[in-house]
């Protein structure tokens, strides 16, 4: 486990500074694998009271998240959406 303060989190790597062990345990106790279950909503209430809106909806996917944009903002089948490369949202080595 790493510790909160004086270093770096490493890229793609779970940093364990809370109570994500117990709320793992939940989940499994539960068996509410999915989304959509009690862990999702306390973050979209979170969420909602936070930032101050009314709704906050969570996707599964990034590709769940454009489809519900695309299809929020009425874009057709024969549209193009251009969006940006995956790999572009990497940290990139310097050179």
């Amino acid at each position: 486990m790493m510790e909160a303060e004086g270093e770096n989190l490493p890229f793609i790597s779970p940093w364990i500074g809370g109570n994500e062990i117990t709320y793992l345990k939940e989940v499994f106790e539960n068996g509410n694998f999915v989304g959509n279950g009690d862990f999702s909503k306390r973050c979209q209430r979170l969420m909602e009271e936070k930032i101050g809106i009314r709704y906050v909806g969570l996707t599964t996917s990034c590709a769940a998240a454009l489809d519900l944009a695309a299809m929020s903002s009425e874009v057709g089948f024969v549209d193009k959406v251009i969006v940006p490369s995956p790999l572009q949202l990497l940290p990139q080595p310097s050179k």
